[in-house]
């Protein structure tokens, strides 16, 4: 029995075990480089915003719901509160700018939720349509460079707390410590596993599947408007092509933590160490003078095949290992 537990508690981190794997490997072949603990903080700091993204379509896959927008969310949140502070109202508090990533990000994850929830039409579809609406929109506000330079509290996720740890890494771990607690430890994270293990199953248990898809896109869509501020306040600036191609990136990370794509299994911390596995390649891609046409493309498209082959082998050993002896 003692052992059988052990087995599935290395299964249900077996990524953490691959991303301390991926790492050691590196600094065999650099030392210099990754026997740094500045390297680690530095994968994170650059791979924040795509953790954050990585979660928020977590918790979507696991209610069995699925969000292509977040990326396209988050640069729409991040080039209106650009354009808000800097041209529109330049005076305005900086509470109200740090709170208005999260409020249209939310009011935009609600809009994909009740269409899904109301329409029935699967999310797939609904959220590829509003990608498009939400990089017009962006577009719309801002087709160029937008630089920030009066709204100084839109740079607040890269100030540093202490040493090299800056408040985007705060935000990051924060939300996985919230996002862990409601789905473990409350009605309502039982309450997403379980529509995303079936939905018709979870109507007979008296759950109202349409109000949690909204719930979860609405919490989704708020994450994704984080992204974008985090977005800006690293780079300074907004983008014409702000997280466009963040999509692959953060399916990538999910798909590796070992969310299942059908919804209902996975462990939301464990997107943390597909992050860190990603990031730690990309770095060591980099190194290796891989280009980064290469790492984008070729990188990405063998990882999410890993992932899914992966947690297709996990699952049928998880399944295995659950059968009384």
């Amino acid at each position: 029995m003692n052992w059988r537990k052990i087995q599935l508690f290395m299964l249900d981190r077996f990524m953490w075990i691959i991303a301390i794997a991926g790492y050691i490997l590196f600094i065999l072949l650099s030392p210099d480089l990754f026997f740094n603990l500045s390297t680690v903080v530095d994968i994170f700091l650059v791979y924040t915003g795509y953790g954050i993204l990585a979660i928020a379509t977590g918790i979507c896959l696991l209610s069995g719901s699925m969000d292509l927008s977040l990326p396209a969310i988050g640069g729409f949140a991040g080039v209106f509160i650009v354009e808000f502070g800097e041209v529109w109202f330049p005076d305005a508090p900086g509470i109200l700018l740090l709170l208005l990533p999260l409020i249209i990000g939310a009011a935009s994850g609600a809009i994909n939720g009740l269409i899904i929830s109301k329409t029935g039409v699967h999310s797939f579809f609904v959220t590829l349509a509003t990608t498009f609406l939400f990089i017009g929109a962006r577009k719309a506000i801002r087709p160029g460079t937008l630089w920030i330079r009066h709204s100084q509290i839109l740079l607040i996720s890269e100030r540093k707390i202490i040493g090299q740890v800056s408040f985007s890494i705060v935000f990051l771990v924060g939300i996985v410590i919230l996002i862990w607690l409601i789905l473990n430890h409350t009605r309502t994270g039982v309450r997403i596993y379980a529509i995303g293990g079936g939905s018709d199953a979870a109507r007979m248990m008296g759950i109202n599947v349409g109000n949690m898809r909204l719930l979860v896109h609405t919490i989704a869509g708020m994450f994704a408007g984080l992204s974008g501020l985090i977005f800006v306040g690293d780079v300074g600036a907004t983008s014409p092509y702000m997280m466009d191609e963040w999509l692959f990136w953060i399916f990538a990370m999910t798909i590796l933590g070992g969310i299942a794509i059908e919804g209902g299994r996975g462990n939301i911390e464990n997107v943390i160490a597909g992050m860190f596995f990603i990031g730690t390649v990309d770095m060591g891609a980099h190194m290796l003078g891989i280009t980064p046409v290469a790492r984008v493309h070729l990188t990405i498209g063998i990882l999410i095949l890993m992932g899914i082959i992966m947690n297709s082998i996990i699952v049928k050993m998880k399944d295995r290992l659950l059968i009384p002896s």
